[in-house]
Protein backbone atom coordinates (compact mmCIF):
# COMPACT_ATOMS: atom_id res chain seq x y z
CA UNK A 1 0.00 0.00 0.00
CA UNK A 2 2.73 2.47 0.58
CA UNK A 3 4.63 1.70 -2.22
CA UNK A 4 1.61 2.32 -4.55
CA UNK A 5 1.30 5.53 -2.73
CA UNK A 6 4.49 6.87 -3.50
CA UNK A 7 4.69 5.67 -7.07
CA UNK A 8 1.06 7.42 -7.98
CA UNK A 9 2.80 10.83 -6.39
CA UNK A 10 6.11 10.41 -8.46
CA UNK A 11 3.74 10.00 -11.44
CA UNK A 12 1.49 13.30 -10.48
CA UNK A 13 4.98 15.31 -10.08
CA UNK A 14 6.14 14.17 -13.27
CA UNK A 15 3.13 15.02 -14.57
CA UNK A 16 2.90 18.47 -12.96
CA UNK A 17 7.03 18.70 -14.70
CA UNK A 18 5.33 18.27 -18.01
CA UNK A 19 2.93 20.75 -17.93
CA UNK A 20 5.10 23.22 -16.69
CA UNK A 21 7.30 22.54 -19.13
CA UNK A 22 4.54 22.67 -21.95
CA UNK A 23 3.32 25.87 -20.59
CA UNK A 24 6.85 27.07 -20.54
CA UNK A 25 7.30 26.38 -24.14
CA UNK A 26 4.01 27.88 -25.14
CA UNK A 27 5.23 31.39 -23.41
CA UNK A 28 8.46 31.60 -25.02
CA UNK A 29 7.24 30.36 -27.88
CA UNK A 30 4.80 32.75 -28.14
CA UNK A 31 6.89 35.88 -27.18
CA UNK A 32 9.02 34.96 -29.96
CA UNK A 33 6.72 34.91 -32.36
CA UNK A 34 4.71 37.83 -31.09
CA UNK A 35 8.78 39.89 -31.45
CA UNK A 36 9.65 38.04 -35.16
CA UNK A 37 5.73 38.89 -36.41
CA UNK A 38 4.94 42.38 -34.98
CA UNK A 39 8.09 43.68 -36.95
CA UNK A 40 7.00 41.66 -40.34
CA UNK A 41 3.42 43.11 -39.84
CA UNK A 42 4.29 46.73 -39.36
CA UNK A 43 6.69 46.26 -42.53
CA UNK A 44 3.77 44.96 -44.34
CA UNK A 45 1.03 47.90 -43.01
CA UNK A 46 4.24 50.04 -44.22
CA UNK A 47 4.26 48.57 -47.75
CA UNK A 48 0.58 48.66 -48.09
CA UNK A 49 1.03 52.58 -47.28
CA UNK A 50 3.73 53.00 -49.54
CA UNK A 51 1.92 51.17 -52.50
CA UNK A 52 -1.17 53.72 -51.89
CA UNK A 53 1.04 56.78 -51.83
CA UNK A 54 2.52 55.31 -54.79
CA UNK A 55 -0.80 54.99 -56.62
CA UNK A 56 -1.70 58.59 -55.02
CA UNK A 57 1.34 60.02 -56.87
CA UNK A 58 1.47 58.10 -59.77
CA UNK A 59 -2.03 58.82 -60.52
CA UNK A 60 -2.19 62.67 -60.01
CA UNK A 61 1.09 62.64 -62.43
CA UNK A 62 -0.95 60.90 -65.08
CA UNK A 63 -4.21 63.28 -64.53
CA UNK A 64 -1.72 66.55 -64.51
CA UNK A 65 0.33 65.25 -67.70
CA UNK A 66 -2.95 64.71 -69.22
CA UNK A 67 -4.17 68.14 -68.48
CA UNK A 68 -1.01 69.72 -69.72
CA UNK A 69 -1.63 67.77 -73.30
CA UNK A 70 -4.97 68.75 -73.51
CA UNK A 71 -4.12 72.63 -72.90
CA UNK A 72 -1.47 72.61 -75.14
CA UNK A 73 -3.28 71.04 -77.78
CA UNK A 74 -6.42 72.64 -77.09
CA UNK A 75 -8.57 69.78 -76.50
CA UNK A 76 -11.24 69.53 -74.43
CA UNK A 77 -10.43 70.10 -70.33
CA UNK A 78 -10.76 67.19 -67.65
CA UNK A 79 -13.47 67.76 -65.00
CA UNK A 80 -11.31 68.11 -62.13
CA UNK A 81 -9.03 70.94 -63.73
CA UNK A 82 -9.95 73.91 -61.47
CA UNK A 83 -9.55 77.08 -63.53
CA UNK A 84 -7.44 79.83 -61.59
CA UNK A 85 -7.09 82.31 -64.57
CA UNK A 86 -3.91 82.34 -65.73
CA UNK A 87 -3.00 78.98 -63.54
CA UNK A 88 -5.07 75.49 -63.57
CA UNK A 89 -4.83 73.29 -60.78
CA UNK A 90 -5.59 70.04 -60.76
CA UNK A 91 -5.43 67.51 -57.61
CA UNK A 92 -2.61 69.22 -56.13
CA UNK A 93 -0.72 70.27 -58.69
CA UNK A 94 -0.32 73.57 -60.15
CA UNK A 95 0.07 74.06 -64.14
CA UNK A 96 0.96 77.44 -65.63
CA UNK A 97 1.98 79.17 -68.95
CA UNK A 98 5.17 80.03 -70.02
CA UNK A 99 6.38 81.54 -72.49
CA UNK A 100 9.32 78.60 -73.05
CA UNK A 101 8.76 76.03 -75.38
CA UNK A 102 10.98 73.21 -74.81
CA UNK A 103 13.48 71.34 -77.03
CA UNK A 104 15.31 68.24 -75.18
CA UNK A 105 16.64 66.33 -77.91
CA UNK A 106 18.60 66.56 -80.98
CA UNK A 107 16.68 64.47 -83.39
CA UNK A 108 12.90 63.83 -82.51
CA UNK A 109 11.21 61.22 -85.44
CA UNK A 110 8.27 59.74 -85.70
CA UNK A 111 7.07 56.47 -87.96
CA UNK A 112 9.56 57.42 -91.12
CA UNK A 113 12.40 56.50 -89.24
CA UNK A 114 15.44 57.97 -88.81
CA UNK A 115 18.84 57.87 -91.19
CA UNK A 116 22.29 58.05 -90.96
CA UNK A 117 24.20 57.90 -93.63
CA UNK A 118 28.02 57.72 -93.88
CA UNK A 119 29.63 59.73 -90.87
CA UNK A 120 26.35 61.77 -90.48
CA UNK A 121 26.33 62.64 -86.31
CA UNK A 122 23.65 63.59 -83.82
CA UNK A 123 24.87 65.14 -80.67
CA UNK A 124 22.50 64.91 -78.00
CA UNK A 125 19.64 62.73 -76.97
CA UNK A 126 17.48 61.47 -79.73
CA UNK A 127 13.93 60.46 -79.47
CA UNK A 128 12.65 57.82 -81.40
CA UNK A 129 8.53 57.57 -81.38
CA UNK A 130 5.72 55.90 -83.12
CA UNK A 131 4.50 59.24 -84.22
CA UNK A 132 5.77 63.00 -83.82
CA UNK A 133 2.38 63.41 -83.26
CA UNK A 134 2.17 61.85 -79.84
CA UNK A 135 2.30 64.15 -76.43
CA UNK A 136 6.19 64.45 -76.60
CA UNK A 137 6.36 67.35 -79.74
CA UNK A 138 7.46 70.67 -77.98
CA UNK A 139 5.25 72.18 -80.53
CA UNK A 140 1.77 71.92 -80.85
CA UNK A 141 -0.42 72.50 -84.36
CA UNK A 142 -2.71 74.87 -81.94
CA UNK A 143 0.62 77.10 -81.47
CA UNK A 144 1.30 77.06 -84.95
CA UNK A 145 -2.03 77.70 -86.28
CA UNK A 146 -1.72 81.11 -83.58
CA UNK A 147 1.98 81.93 -85.18
CA UNK A 148 -0.08 81.89 -88.48
CA UNK A 149 -2.81 84.29 -87.17
CA UNK A 150 -0.73 86.37 -85.63
CA UNK A 151 1.63 86.84 -88.68
CA UNK A 152 -2.36 87.37 -91.21
CA UNK A 153 -2.40 89.93 -88.61
CA UNK A 154 0.68 92.08 -89.27
CA UNK A 155 2.09 93.51 -92.26
CA UNK A 156 0.42 91.39 -95.80
CA UNK A 157 2.75 90.81 -98.77
CA UNK A 158 0.25 89.40 -101.33
CA UNK A 159 2.71 88.89 -103.51
CA UNK A 160 5.93 86.19 -104.21
CA UNK A 161 9.40 88.15 -102.62
CA UNK A 162 12.62 87.25 -104.21
CA UNK A 163 15.80 88.92 -102.56
CA UNK A 164 19.17 88.98 -104.31
CA UNK A 165 22.20 90.65 -105.33
CA UNK A 166 23.55 91.61 -102.08
CA UNK A 167 20.47 93.15 -101.53
CA UNK A 168 19.23 93.39 -97.74
CA UNK A 169 15.03 94.01 -96.95
CA UNK A 170 13.39 93.21 -93.80
CA UNK A 171 10.35 92.68 -92.13
CA UNK A 172 8.45 95.05 -89.43
CA UNK A 173 6.70 93.17 -87.17
CA UNK A 174 5.00 90.06 -87.77
CA UNK A 175 4.52 89.47 -91.32
CA UNK A 176 2.75 87.19 -93.67
CA UNK A 177 4.28 86.47 -97.61
CA UNK A 178 1.00 84.96 -100.00
CA UNK A 179 3.46 83.64 -102.22
CA UNK A 180 6.63 81.86 -102.10
CA UNK A 181 10.59 83.18 -100.73
CA UNK A 182 13.35 83.43 -103.00
CA UNK A 183 17.09 84.50 -101.39
CA UNK A 184 19.70 83.95 -103.47
CA UNK A 185 23.46 85.77 -104.59
CA UNK A 186 24.17 86.98 -101.37
CA UNK A 187 20.66 88.67 -100.53
CA UNK A 188 19.76 88.68 -97.01
CA UNK A 189 16.22 89.07 -95.20
CA UNK A 190 16.28 89.82 -91.51
CA UNK A 191 13.01 89.01 -89.90
CA UNK A 192 11.95 91.33 -87.15
CA UNK A 193 8.78 89.42 -86.07
CA UNK A 194 6.81 85.99 -86.81
CA UNK A 195 7.16 85.33 -90.38
CA UNK A 196 4.54 82.65 -92.55
CA UNK A 197 5.20 82.24 -96.25
CA UNK A 198 2.24 80.11 -97.47
CA UNK A 199 4.66 79.21 -100.61
CA UNK A 200 7.97 77.93 -100.83
CA UNK A 201 11.05 78.85 -99.42
CA UNK A 202 14.57 79.03 -101.21
CA UNK A 203 18.11 80.02 -100.13
CA UNK A 204 20.54 79.90 -102.11
CA UNK A 205 24.09 80.96 -103.27
CA UNK A 206 24.81 82.66 -99.53
CA UNK A 207 21.49 83.69 -99.30
CA UNK A 208 21.12 84.67 -95.73
CA UNK A 209 18.13 84.70 -92.99
CA UNK A 210 18.82 86.57 -90.05
CA UNK A 211 16.96 87.89 -86.64
CA UNK A 212 16.44 91.20 -86.31
CA UNK A 213 17.53 93.25 -83.11
CA UNK A 214 14.27 94.24 -82.44
CA UNK A 215 13.52 90.58 -80.89
CA UNK A 216 16.65 91.24 -78.31
CA UNK A 217 16.98 87.40 -76.87
CA UNK A 218 13.88 85.90 -78.01
CA UNK A 219 13.84 83.18 -80.87
CA UNK A 220 12.23 83.69 -84.05
CA UNK A 221 9.73 81.43 -85.83
CA UNK A 222 9.17 81.39 -89.74
CA UNK A 223 6.50 78.98 -90.67
CA UNK A 224 6.48 77.74 -94.37
CA UNK A 225 3.28 75.99 -95.92
CA UNK A 226 5.24 74.91 -99.15
CA UNK A 227 8.71 73.23 -99.27
CA UNK A 228 12.03 75.09 -98.31
CA UNK A 229 15.15 74.42 -99.77
CA UNK A 230 18.63 76.03 -98.83
CA UNK A 231 21.88 75.07 -100.54
CA UNK A 232 25.15 76.93 -101.64
CA UNK A 233 26.73 77.95 -98.25
CA UNK A 234 22.82 79.62 -97.24
CA UNK A 235 22.69 80.17 -93.51
CA UNK A 236 19.49 80.99 -91.30
CA UNK A 237 20.81 82.52 -87.85
CA UNK A 238 19.91 84.66 -85.05
CA UNK A 239 20.73 88.32 -84.31
CA UNK A 240 24.46 87.38 -81.64
CA UNK A 241 22.14 87.61 -78.79
CA UNK A 242 22.36 84.59 -75.99
CA UNK A 243 18.75 83.39 -76.68
CA UNK A 244 18.09 84.19 -80.50
CA UNK A 245 17.46 81.21 -82.67
CA UNK A 246 15.40 80.37 -85.46
CA UNK A 247 13.04 77.85 -85.66
CA UNK A 248 11.87 76.69 -89.07
CA UNK A 249 8.30 75.33 -89.18
CA UNK A 250 7.09 73.60 -92.02
CA UNK A 251 3.86 72.34 -91.98
CA UNK A 252 4.44 70.20 -95.41
CA UNK A 253 4.04 66.58 -95.57
CA UNK A 254 6.31 65.60 -97.90
CA UNK A 255 8.45 62.53 -97.97
CA UNK A 256 6.88 61.82 -94.19
CA UNK A 257 7.10 58.05 -94.44
CA UNK A 258 10.48 57.90 -95.97
CA UNK A 259 11.35 55.03 -98.27
CA UNK A 260 12.58 56.29 -101.78
CA UNK A 261 11.83 60.25 -102.00
CA UNK A 262 13.47 63.03 -103.48
CA UNK A 263 11.26 65.79 -102.57
CA UNK A 264 10.86 66.93 -99.01
CA UNK A 265 9.63 69.18 -97.14
CA UNK A 266 12.57 70.76 -95.63
CA UNK A 267 16.27 70.13 -97.68
CA UNK A 268 19.54 71.91 -96.71
CA UNK A 269 22.91 71.26 -98.70
CA UNK A 270 26.04 73.03 -97.58
CA UNK A 271 24.15 75.14 -95.26
CA UNK A 272 24.81 76.02 -91.74
CA UNK A 273 23.54 78.33 -89.10
CA UNK A 274 21.14 78.43 -85.49
CA UNK A 275 18.17 76.99 -86.62
CA UNK A 276 15.81 73.93 -85.93
CA UNK A 277 14.09 72.62 -88.46
CA UNK A 278 10.77 71.12 -87.33
CA UNK A 279 8.39 69.05 -90.20
CA UNK A 280 6.43 66.93 -87.99
CA UNK A 281 4.43 66.00 -90.45
CA UNK A 282 6.70 65.67 -93.26
CA UNK A 283 10.24 64.66 -93.87
CA UNK A 284 13.90 66.47 -93.68
CA UNK A 285 17.15 65.71 -95.51
CA UNK A 286 20.20 67.37 -94.88
CA UNK A 287 23.68 66.94 -97.01
CA UNK A 288 26.84 68.08 -98.35
CA UNK A 289 27.95 68.98 -94.74
CA UNK A 290 24.99 70.99 -93.19
CA UNK A 291 25.17 71.58 -89.62
CA UNK A 292 22.08 72.61 -87.70
CA UNK A 293 20.97 72.50 -83.94
CA UNK A 294 17.90 69.76 -83.79
CA UNK A 295 15.67 68.02 -86.09
CA UNK A 296 12.20 66.85 -85.50
CA UNK A 297 10.05 65.02 -88.39
CA UNK A 298 7.95 62.41 -89.41
CA UNK A 299 11.37 61.23 -90.88
CA UNK A 300 14.73 62.33 -91.27
CA UNK A 301 17.37 61.70 -93.59
CA UNK A 302 20.89 62.54 -92.63
CA UNK A 303 23.50 62.24 -95.67
CA UNK A 304 27.61 61.68 -95.07
CA UNK A 305 28.95 64.85 -93.48
CA UNK A 306 25.83 66.28 -91.63
CA UNK A 307 26.13 67.32 -88.11
CA UNK A 308 23.28 67.91 -85.73
CA UNK A 309 24.91 69.51 -82.85
CA UNK A 310 22.48 69.89 -79.62
CA UNK A 311 23.16 72.36 -77.52
CA UNK A 312 21.26 73.30 -73.79
CA UNK A 313 21.03 76.96 -74.54
CA UNK A 314 17.55 75.67 -76.97
CA UNK A 315 16.35 73.27 -74.34
CA UNK A 316 14.41 76.05 -73.13
CA UNK A 317 13.54 78.86 -75.63
CA UNK A 318 11.87 82.25 -75.19
CA UNK A 319 9.35 83.71 -77.87
CA UNK A 320 8.34 87.27 -78.29
CA UNK A 321 4.70 86.15 -78.68
CA UNK A 322 2.22 85.03 -76.09
CA UNK A 323 0.85 82.52 -78.52
CA UNK A 324 4.39 80.96 -78.15
CA UNK A 325 3.50 79.89 -74.67
CA UNK A 326 3.49 76.32 -73.64
CA UNK A 327 1.59 75.00 -70.46
CA UNK A 328 3.59 73.32 -68.22
CA UNK A 329 3.77 71.25 -64.65
CA UNK A 330 5.82 74.03 -62.67
CA UNK A 331 4.88 73.52 -58.61
CA UNK A 332 3.04 70.48 -56.90
CA UNK A 333 1.56 71.18 -52.94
Amino acid sequence: MTQYFFKQKINKDKGAVVIVAVLLFIIISSTIIFAISNPIAEQIRGSGDFVRTSQGYLNTKVASEDAVYRLNKGYTLPADLIDLGSTKQIFQTIISQSPNIPFLYGAQVGIGGLVLSGDASISGNIFLGSSTSTRSLPISGRQIDGWKAEAGSGVLRGTSWMISGATIASTTGATKIDGNLSISDSGKLIVNGILHVTGDVSLSNSGKIELGSDLGTNAGVVVVDGKTNFSGNSTISGNGNSGSFVVLVSTNTSCSNGGICTDYAISASSSSGSEIFVAQNGGIYLSGGTSTLAVIANHVYLNSGVSVQYISDIAHLVFSTSLGSWWGIFSSK
